[in-house]
């Protein structure tokens, strides 16, 4: 079968991409693929970041929830400790004090994640309110 004159020259107008053509391609994705990286960076350190503040918060509010359940009336002042949860030690300073109520505390909790206390991860703020004010026949009231 003969070709026609018209498909081949036709055929022959067909032509590979230009060197312009494939450099602009090529810039296109590294860029797109550098911003894939960088995203993808990000969100995992994002990701250990609020795994911390998720861990602290949750060590401050096991503090103030043993401060409750342990009916005692708190002296005012500041304390500091340390306490372990999800396999490392947080360490932690409490501060205690009065409210315009004399039956209420203000009690501040700062959750950190090194002993040096530097890299604070949480803060809590939380009120407790005289124990024999809520258990008035409780012995245990302190």
């Amino acid at each position: 079968m003969a070709r026609s004159k018209s498909s081949i020259t036709q055929h022959k107008k067909c032509r590979a991409f230009t060197l312009l053509e494939v450099l602009v391609a090529l810039s296109i994705i590294a860029i797109t693929l550098g911003a894939i990286i960088k995203t993808s960076s990000d969100q995992a350190s994002n990701a250990t970041y609020l795994k911390q503040k998720t861990l602290g918060h949750w060590v401050a509010l096991n503090l103030h929830n043993q401060l409750l359940l342990s009916k005692e009336w708190p002296d005012i002042g500041k304390s500091s400790d340390s306490s372990s949860m999800a396999n490392h030690d947080w360490h932690w300073r409490r501060e205690i004090s009065k409210t315009l109520s004399p039956d209420t505390r203000k009690i501040i909790y700062h959750v950190f994640s090194d002993n040096a206390y530097q890299s604070k991860v949480s803060q809590l703020t939380g009120y407790v309110t005289d124990p024999k004010l809520l258990y008035p026949g409780d012995s245990n009231a302190k």
